[in-house]
């Protein structure tokens, strides 16, 4: 039979370690000085840490499960934590996943010169990348169709697509725009008529800067046209972290 995978040779106790005192357990041939476990005699919420394990040799969490705040935080060898779960649920790092929808319609725009904020927006880490996808409900006349463009802060970058059909369509099916677009490009497809709603299934990466700030996605109309093109309820957006 094999043998352990983690065998414990020391273990100490330091009263004056923690907000109520550590034990420590350190890996064969290590010290209690960069221990491989800790464990904190008390985990009230809000005081302590009730769980750090260790890299080998180094003084720094690698994984930390407190009694407050933050349940669960990841961290890689320099301490710079990747991934963390809140009391609340809510994530941090690679992993997180955030969303909006619109829960009624938007007013609507009858101008193509200028990108109204549609409502649809999440607020990203900085200096991270995210995919985002959209799916975008409207309607509008064959005129006017619907532009779409972003609001993003200073340092994004990133490329994307709007998957809906082309602006020569008249009706529900058609060729659908593939175009590749950068973050600071506009696209345009195509509505059928003001009680038709039309899917636009749009899908992007989106790598932030150090500047914060919230990404939107914002619109307009093709072809200035009297009847409004009308972003639905229903329309959602959501972002996954990945790096």
């Amino acid at each position: 039979m094999p043998g352990p995978s983690l065998r414990i040779d020391a273990v100490s106790y330091d009263p004056n370690e923690g907000p109520a005192g550590w034990f420590t357990a350190a890996p064969r041939g290590g010290s209690t000085d960069h221990p491989a476990l800790g464990v904190s005699q008390d985990a009230t919420a809000g005081r302590g840490e009730a769980l750090r394990i260790f890299s080998r040799n180094t003084a720094v969490p690698v994984l930390t499960a407190r009694g407050g705040g933050v349940l669960l935080d990841l961290r890689n060898s320099a301490g710079t934590t990747v991934f963390a779960v809140g009391q609340d649920g809510g994530q941090t790092g690679i992993g997180r996943e955030l969303f909006d929808d619109l829960t009624g319609d938007h007013a609507g725009v009858v101008s193509s010169t200028v990108l109204v904020h549609s409502g649809l927006a999440l607020t990203l880490d900085v200096s991270s990348t995210w995919l985002v996808e959209s799916m975008v409900v409207y309607t509008g006349v064959t005129t006017g169709d619907i532009k779409f463009g972003w609001t993003v802060p200073a340092g994004a970058t990133g490329t994307w697509v709007p998957g809906g059909i082309t602006s020569a369509a008249s009706g529900s099916t058609g060729a659908v725009s593939l175009g590749s677009k950068t973050l600071a490009e506009t696209a345009i497809v195509g509505a059928v008529d003001a009680v038709t709603p039309l899917v636009a299934m749009i899908r992007g990466i989106v790598r932030m800067g150090v500047t914060a700030g919230a990404v939107e996605l914002d619109y307009a109309q093709g072809t200035s046209d009297p009847t409004a093109t009308i972003m639905k309820a229903d329309s959602w957006f959501r972002a996954k972290r990945v790096a």
